[in-house]
């Protein structure tokens, strides 16, 4: 299996000695591949940018290139962070036959059938445990998707 990870880094450089209005922001999105705990970039971006959320259609090119150069690899699993979790990019990660991952916030506001919200926190499986919980929607427009919700406790020390 090849393991991926995307991400976005957001920075704010400023001309040395110069003002807040000589700031530039930039944001450098990345796919990665994981090999021996290490992410190595495959694809990257650079975007002038004002802040570290950036629309799907900025980096869904890159999905589409990154698709075509693991082609010939059945086996692929995206691992996102919170940034990711939005409806475009589930829909081209289910389309892609891809594994995936994305690690969302325990207050991200999670729909069921009944449409009611609750946070995620509400909803964790037990300490060791996974669960599965089918048409659940992310956000407020109407897109059942399946969620595999697995939470990682740490270690005690």
């Amino acid at each position: 299996m090849i393991l991926l990870c995307c991400g976005i880094v957001f920075v704010s450089l400023t001309k040395f000695g110069g003002t807040e209005a000589d700031t530039a922001n930039f944001a450098l999105i990345h796919i990665s591949v994981v090999c021996c705990g290490r992410a190595i970039p495959l694809l990257w971006r650079v975007l002038e940018h004002s802040s570290a959320t950036v629309a799907f259609k900025e980096y869904e090119p890159m999905l589409r290139k990154a698709r075509w150069l693991l082609r010939h690899h059945p086996d692929v699993m995206m691992l996102a962070d919170r940034g990711f979790a939005n409806h475009d990019f589930l829909s081209w990660l289910q389309a892609s036959n891809w594994y995936y991952c994305i690690r969302i916030t325990s207050d991200t506001k999670l729909h069921g059938i009944r449409r009611h919200p609750i946070e995620a926190s509400s909803i964790y499986p037990k300490k060791g445990e996974a669960a599965f919980y089918a048409k659940l929607c992310h956000g407020d427009t109407p897109r059942w998707q399946d969620f595999a919700i697995m939470l990682d406790y740490g270690k005690t020390v």
